[in-house]
Formats: structure tokens, sequence, C-alpha cells
């Protein structure tokens, strides 16, 4: 049993499900910092954790990773990747300092922890309102490492072969009408939880289908 299970409509519903869940994260980030945030979702797409770092790898190759654990009624990983210089335009923007302080500063640091978990708290709750599940993210840990690290990090973490839901997000700040900065927030469910997730899954269809 796998994401691909899942009928069209079903990941459908993930796919709105998942906008929903970045507006309200855009929301959350706006109020925070007072200033205007968007946060778009240009593609949703279903993928193996050995293909991730071909979706963000370009110069220079390292990356941010914002990890944090899926707990509750289902278990698994919650990932935000995001390039280095997506960081770097994100934390200038963001803390209005030109140029951007170091990725150890506090603040840095601090700034970028609270953008995944708010990521993932908005996705979550959008999730949960959907499956009518109770998904909660641990508190997060930031890494900075390499494509070729973070793959053989992870997956020496967990099932390398298990796929994940990867929502890429484009962050659009203030005073810029295109794209600021893309990163991917990626869902990786742990084979255990999956039988769970597909079932909630299936019966959210078929309410809003009744």
């Amino acid at each position: 049993m796998n994401l691909r299970s899942l009928s069209t409509s079903q990941l459908e519903s993930l796919r709105e499900i998942a906008r929903y869940g970045m507006n309200q994260a855009a929301g959350a980030l706006s109020q925070l910092l007072g200033q205007s945030v968007q946060i778009r979702v240009p593609s949703v797409q279903l993928g193996r954790l050995k293909g991730v770092p071909e979706f963000i790898m370009g110069p220079p190759d390292r990356i941010l990773a914002i990890y944090l654990k899926l707990l509750g009624d289902a278990q698994g990983d919650l990932l935000f990747l995001l390039p280095e210089q997506s960081a770097r335009t994100l934390i200038c923007q963001l803390l209005r300092q030109d140029p951007p302080p170091e990725f150890d500063d506090p603040l840095a640091r601090s700034t970028l922890l609270e953008i995944g978990n708010i990521l993932a708290s908005a996705f979550l709750a959008a999730l949960d309102n959907l499956l009518k599940m109770s998904l909660i993210p641990s508190i997060p840990e930031l890494q900075i490492l390499g494509a070729d690290e973070l793959l053989e990090r992870l997956s020496t973490e967990g099932e390398p072969h298990r796929e994940m839901l990867l929502l890429e997000t484009a962050f659009v700040l203030p005073g810029k009408s295109d794209y600021g900065c893309l990163g991917y927030f990626c869902l990786r469910p742990a084979t255990a939880s999956l039988p769970a997730l597909l079932q909630a899954a299936r019966q959210a269809d078929e309410r809003n289908q009744g």
C-alpha cells in the first residue's frame, strides 16, 4: 500500500488542502512579521526521497532542511527544504536586513525554524480538518548540508523508498511581483501509518461526494 493508490479525486483534495494550508501559513507569517507575505503552491506531486534533491539543486548546492516529526494519529516526517540562495532571500526580506545575517546567527535560525513550524502547523491543521485525524508536528530542527549529504542522512533515518507528498512552495515577498524564493514542503508518512491515512482520505472523499 502506498500514496499512489489514492484516486485522482483524493489527490485533488490533498492538493486543495495543501494550498489552503499554505494560505493559512502565509496569514500567520504576515501577522508575525507585520508585512504581507504570500505563499503559493505551484505544484503538488508524489515522489520518492531519492528524487528530492533533483527538485532543488542549483548553485550553490547547500540546502537548508527544517525537519519535524509527524506525531499523533499518524507518524512520519515533515521537511521544509530551501536552496541556500532562496533561504538568504527569505531571511533578507523577512528580517529587512541586507545583506542578511549568516545562518548561524540566532535571529536567522529562529526565524527559519519559526517559518518551518508555521508551515507544518498550518498544513497539518488543514489536513486534520479534511481527514478528521489528530496530526501534530514536533519541535523543528534546522540542518544545513549538501544535497548528497541530505539524501544520505535521511535515507539512514527511515525507509528510503517511502513516497512523499511534495509541495512546491513559492514565497511572494513585499515589493516583489514574482516568486521571491522557492522551496519544497514534504510529508513522508511512515509505512505503518499509510493504511490509516489512506482510509481517512477515502472517507473524506466519500463525504465530499455525498
